[in-house]
């Protein structure tokens, strides 16, 4: 079905390129949660209960290994942190720009997460939520581009791969020859800083925005009318989307709020004191 968008314009639109957002492909040991089946694995490798701590302890530590050898002779860094940190896209971004990798392994983090496991309790091993370390692995695929898998460290091992749909669709238009371009922003213009003082509001640093946030921000009157309300939905789509091809938001996974990257606070920060405090009596002009 056709947006709003495209109806208003279907007379200058030559064509409709369609692709997902973010696609995460799940994968873990799906017979380990089985009843019983844990258990009957462990004995089946001559691991008594009374060894389970040592057993899963050790193979924790041999995929940690493998994990750090795996940026080692890739000359890529291993970067542990000690808490959950957000902006990981953000941080191995940096680190491909800094270093210049355009393809092949970026880096390696490590954190702890709480993730769906095991544990021996009261004599049973049973299902059981724990803390353990995740690895992301960030990586430039030829294909897929920009991308990076998470990988739990702890039974079940649980694996999530994290595809960017635009990532591959801009490399499809580089193969064919058609550039992907977003409209540019204007610095000093004041249409454009309105709409940096809305991704920038205070109240968004904390737990991101949404759509219907900014619209509150940047239409201080209600809609009178439902094609009203839809027409400014599917205008601040299109700024979302703007923000996000030129790297000055990003998106939280697994919702629907967006947070402002490290780049989009010191480019938005700038273009704003520039507007309105640097050279206010000379733009005025």
């Amino acid at each position: 079905m056709a947006t709003a968008f495209e109806e208003a314009h279907a007379d200058q639109i030559a064509g409709c390129l369609t692709t997902v957002d973010r696609l995460i492909i799940h994968g873990h040991l799906t017979l380990l949660w089985r009843p019983g089946a844990f258990p009957t694995f462990l004995l089946r490798q001559g691991i008594r209960f009374s060894d389970f701590a040592r057993y899963v302890w050790k193979i924790t530590d041999t995929v940690k290994k493998h994990a750090k050898r795996i940026a080692k002779e890739a000359g890529r860094p291993f970067i542990y942190q000690a808490e959950v940190v957000r902006g990981k896209d953000d941080l191995a971004r940096a680190i491909a720009k800094r270093d210049g990798i355009t393809k092949g392994l970026v880096c390696v983090l490590s954190t702890l997460e709480m993730a769906k496991s095991f544990a021996f309790i009261n004599g049973r091993i049973i299902p059981h939520r724990r803390k353990c370390l995740h690895f992301y692995f960030y990586l430039i695929d030829a294909e897929l581009g920009f991308m990076h898998v998470r990988l739990q460290s702890w039974f079940p091992f649980q694996i999530q791969i994290y595809l960017n749909g635009r990532e591959w669709l801009a490399r499809q238009l580089d193969k064919r020859g058609i550039g992907a371009r977003f409209p540019k922003w204007n610095p000093v213009a004041e249409h454009d800083c309105q709409i940096f003082r809305a991704v920038l509001a205070g109240e968004h640093a904390i737990s991101g925005f949404r759509n219907r946030d900014l619209q509150a921000r940047l239409y201080r009157i209600p809609a009178a009318a439902p094609d009203e309300a839809k027409r400014r939905c599917s205008r601040v789509c299109r700024i979302i989307g703007k923000l996000r091809g030129h790297g000055l938001i990003a998106k939280v996974p697994g919702s629907r709020l967006y947070r402002v990257t490290s780049r989009g606070h010191r480019v938005m920060s700038a273009a704003l004191r520039f507007r309105h405090l640097d050279f206010p009596k000379t733009i005025a002009a």
